[in-house]
């Protein structure tokens, strides 16, 4: 099963954001089409093939390109960024013929047939972690809004910001110059320490599944960047009682919670 997003913009697949819930769209996708793929096969293992951003674009060549060079820059300027399954069998089903850099995902090959470094891939199990990680993400986010955790806390990473382009800067009222308000993620990661990390609290095959797990337990442990810990002053009145069965109504009458 592979996914792909088509983009009208220069979107970049990135582990670190995904981990810091700033880009969790494609394994969205992923984790619903993989849960309706089971449903159609459930005799069968649905495995994740890869993960895409392809730009919809129509590159321009040099006028004075070879011909016979045409067809492969074409290829390598269209060529889609994002996450492939590492597996053997997977990346001969996406390039049968590759050598080198493939023209059409974003993997190469060394002379002796290993991966380059600079390969964008992952393991099934990996790809599992990501699955298991961002469907936990999901819950947590859900929890939050449900709780009336409103904090105005955008994100920061070294060079950029959340604000920086933001439509609603000047209704919003957040200011960034005052000390401590707009502070750097920490720590910085790479996409090795991302794998890493997820897999160090082992997963259950429910989770697996899609199966929400307990949040608040992978939290304690460090599985999801804990968001809470300023949204003390950030918080609403916990309004999510007052639509239970049973409870008044504005007009002092006992409602149905609907």
């Amino acid at each position: 099963m592979k996914e792909v997003d088509y983009k009208s913009g220069k979107t970049q697949f990135d582990p670190v954001s995904l981990y810091y819930g700033l880009q969790v769209q494609l394994i969205v996708y992923l984790n619903a089409a993989l849960e309706m793929e089971q449903k159609l096969h459930p005799g069968k293992k649905v495995v994740p093939a890869g993960v895409f951003y392809h730009r919809m674009q129509d590159p321009v060549l040099e006028k004075d390109e070879n011909p016979e060079r045409a067809c492969e820059t074409l290829l390598k300027k269209m060529r889609p960024n994002g996450l492939v399954n590492s597996d053997g069998p997977i990346l001969r089903l996406f390039d049968g013929a590759m050598s080198g850099d493939s023209l059409v995902i974003p993997v190469g090959r060394k002379k002796d047939g290993t991966l380059k470094a600079a390969s964008s891939v992952a393991t099934t199990e990996q790809f599992e972690a990501l699955s298991g990680y961002v469907t936990e993400l999901l819950c947590r986010m859900g929890a939050e809004i449900l709780d009336g955790v409103i904090e105005a806390r955008p994100y920061a990473d070294q060079n950029r910001s959340a604000c920086d382009y933001c439509l609603y800067a000047d209704v919003c009222g957040f200011d960034r110059k005052i000390p401590g308000r707009c502070e750097k993620r920490e720590p910085q990661l790479t996409a090795a320490e991302v794998f890493e990390r997820l897999s160090e609290a082992p997963r259950s095959e429910d989770d697996r599944r899609g199966l929400p797990p307990d949040v608040s337990e992978a939290a304690s442990i460090g599985r999801i960047p804990d968001v809470r810990e300023a949204a003390g002053t950030g918080r609403m009145p916990d309004v999510s009682e007052a639509v239970k069965p049973g409870r008044m109504s504005d007009d002092g009458e006992e409602g149905d919670g609907t």
